[in-house]
């Protein structure tokens, strides 16, 4: 449905007849619908509510497979909301199920979440690695599901472009901020980096050859400009996969 209030219109509706007719899984799947779609409309407190009633009603069942499913989307949605705290045992849950159960759709969807929280909590080579697993999965799956793959790949890449740069996390850190700010400083890249200013220097001018950013200036008023590579999902290849 394009319209999010018509979603949510549908999806109470649907509850209702699913409480009148006590059909537990269906109140459990329009929970979690009903989840998602205030989570599009970055109304997290409302998301949560409905998430946490899906995973009590799962975890009540014994459904396991369901409780991974719900701890990858109470995972995302709360570290979209900056609790990203919170968010990882969730998402690590849903990780260790999917290796345990050889789930290679729900892994590929934990590991993309788990990249982008480990980066918004500042351990790159977290991140890194989870991204690297997913590519390798993508791979291992073959044309099965490999448009899916490479859509969850690019949603990662479109946030994160220079993730598969042979790149240190000084200078990982470094293009999340020009990303961010368009404009850095080689001082401001030692305060966020904690190196001398020759380490620093280093580091920027390898991003540069890289073609990351350009230099302006000279000496300490030398400047580095973010040069954008944006690449945008390949929307309709994942919904002709999913239909």
């Amino acid at each position: 449905v394009d319209n999010l209030d018509e979603a949510i219109e549908h999806y109470m509706q649907s509850r209702i007849y699913a409480l009148e007719c006590n059909d537990t899984k269906r109140k459990m799947a329009t929970n979690l619908y009903l989840g998602q779609v205030y989570t599009a409309k970055n109304n997290y407190e409302e998301a949560f509510r409905y998430y946490y009633e899906a995973l009590n009603m799962a975890q009540e069942d014994d459904d396991n497979q369901s409780e991974a499913g719900i701890h990858i989307e109470l995972g995302a949605c709360l570290y979209k909301s900056t609790r990203v705290d919170e968010a990882i045992p969730y998402l690590n849950r849903a990780y260790q199920y999917g290796h345990e159960t050889n789930n290679d759709y729900m892994l590929s969807l934990v590991l993309g979440h788990l990249t982008h929280a480990h980066i918004m909590r500042d351990e790159i080579e977290f991140a890194v690695n989870y991204y690297k697993e997913l590519c390798v999965l993508g791979e291992k799956v073959g044309h099965r599901e490999s448009s899916n793959f490479e859509f969850l790949l690019d949603l990662v890449r479109k946030d994160y472009p220079f993730i598969e740069e042979d790149i240190n996390e000084r200078q990982f850190r470094g293009l999340l901020y020009l990303q961010e700010h368009k404009m850095m400083k080689r001082q401001q890249y030692v305060a966020l980096s904690e190196v001398g200013t020759s380490t620093a220097t280093q580091d920027l001018n390898q991003l540069v050859e890289m073609g990351w950013c350009e230099r302006h200036g000279r000496g300490r008023g030398v400047r580095y400009m973010w040069i954008p590579r944006e690449k945008e999902p390949e929307k309709d290849a994942l919904q002709a996969e999913t239909g």
